[in-house]
Protein backbone atom coordinates (compact mmCIF):
# COMPACT_ATOMS: atom_id res chain seq x y z
CA UNK A 1 0.00 0.00 0.00
CA UNK A 2 1.04 3.10 -1.02
CA UNK A 3 -0.86 6.85 0.60
CA UNK A 4 -1.14 8.79 -3.19
CA UNK A 5 -2.81 11.89 -1.37
CA UNK A 6 -2.92 12.12 2.41
CA UNK A 7 -5.83 14.86 2.03
CA UNK A 8 -8.23 13.77 -0.88
CA UNK A 9 -11.51 15.73 -0.93
CA UNK A 10 -12.39 15.36 -4.57
CA UNK A 11 -16.41 15.21 -4.63
CA UNK A 12 -16.05 15.40 -1.15
CA UNK A 13 -19.42 16.81 0.80
CA UNK A 14 -19.50 20.47 1.23
CA UNK A 15 -18.25 20.26 5.14
CA UNK A 16 -15.74 18.24 4.26
CA UNK A 17 -14.19 20.25 1.12
CA UNK A 18 -14.49 23.38 2.88
CA UNK A 19 -13.22 22.12 6.37
CA UNK A 20 -16.27 24.09 7.89
CA UNK A 21 -17.49 20.95 10.26
CA UNK A 22 -15.46 19.96 12.48
CA UNK A 23 -16.75 17.28 13.80
CA UNK A 24 -16.89 16.16 10.24
CA UNK A 25 -13.23 16.58 9.68
CA UNK A 26 -12.39 14.77 12.90
CA UNK A 27 -14.66 12.06 12.10
CA UNK A 28 -13.04 11.81 8.39
CA UNK A 29 -9.25 12.85 8.72
CA UNK A 30 -8.28 9.17 8.54
CA UNK A 31 -10.62 7.90 6.06
CA UNK A 32 -9.47 11.02 3.35
CA UNK A 33 -6.89 9.40 1.89
CA UNK A 34 -6.13 8.03 -1.68
CA UNK A 35 -3.83 4.84 -2.01
CA UNK A 36 -2.42 2.50 -4.57
CA UNK A 37 -2.81 -1.09 -3.24
CA UNK A 38 -0.09 -3.89 -5.67
CA UNK A 39 -1.11 -7.22 -5.40
CA UNK A 40 1.50 -9.85 -7.47
CA UNK A 41 1.40 -13.75 -7.51
CA UNK A 42 1.20 -16.91 -9.56
CA UNK A 43 -1.70 -17.98 -10.44
CA UNK A 44 -2.16 -21.93 -11.56
CA UNK A 45 -5.04 -22.93 -13.71
CA UNK A 46 -5.91 -26.99 -13.60
CA UNK A 47 -5.32 -29.88 -11.03
CA UNK A 48 -2.42 -31.63 -12.95
CA UNK A 49 0.83 -30.42 -11.55
CA UNK A 50 2.56 -31.44 -15.11
CA UNK A 51 0.20 -30.21 -17.94
CA UNK A 52 -1.16 -27.18 -15.40
CA UNK A 53 -0.75 -23.88 -16.68
CA UNK A 54 0.94 -20.72 -14.52
CA UNK A 55 0.63 -17.74 -15.00
CA UNK A 56 2.06 -14.49 -13.18
CA UNK A 57 0.29 -11.50 -12.64
CA UNK A 58 0.86 -8.09 -11.38
CA UNK A 59 -2.63 -6.44 -10.39
CA UNK A 60 -2.62 -2.45 -9.30
CA UNK A 61 -5.57 -0.57 -7.82
CA UNK A 62 -6.42 3.08 -6.94
CA UNK A 63 -8.68 3.33 -4.19
CA UNK A 64 -10.51 6.70 -3.08
CA UNK A 65 -12.83 7.34 -0.29
CA UNK A 66 -16.50 6.76 -0.25
CA UNK A 67 -18.14 9.64 0.90
CA UNK A 68 -21.58 8.39 1.41
CA UNK A 69 -20.07 6.01 4.30
CA UNK A 70 -17.72 8.17 5.36
CA UNK A 71 -19.52 11.31 5.84
CA UNK A 72 -22.53 9.92 6.70
CA UNK A 73 -22.00 7.41 9.44
CA UNK A 74 -24.83 4.30 9.16
CA UNK A 75 -25.03 3.87 5.97
CA UNK A 76 -26.21 0.57 4.40
CA UNK A 77 -23.16 0.67 1.98
CA UNK A 78 -20.28 -0.16 4.79
CA UNK A 79 -17.60 0.08 1.55
CA UNK A 80 -15.25 2.56 3.28
CA UNK A 81 -13.05 2.81 -0.42
CA UNK A 82 -14.44 2.63 -3.89
CA UNK A 83 -11.72 1.59 -6.81
CA UNK A 84 -10.71 4.24 -8.90
CA UNK A 85 -8.58 2.48 -11.10
CA UNK A 86 -7.65 -0.90 -12.11
CA UNK A 87 -4.68 -2.31 -13.90
CA UNK A 88 -4.29 -6.04 -14.39
CA UNK A 89 -1.07 -7.55 -16.30
CA UNK A 90 -0.43 -10.84 -16.95
CA UNK A 91 2.78 -12.41 -18.01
Amino acid sequence: MHVLNPDYRFAAPPEIQNGTDAKAMTRTEHARIMMMVTASGTVTFGTDDRHALKQHFNDVFILVPNWDVVARPGSRNNRRYLIASHTYRAY
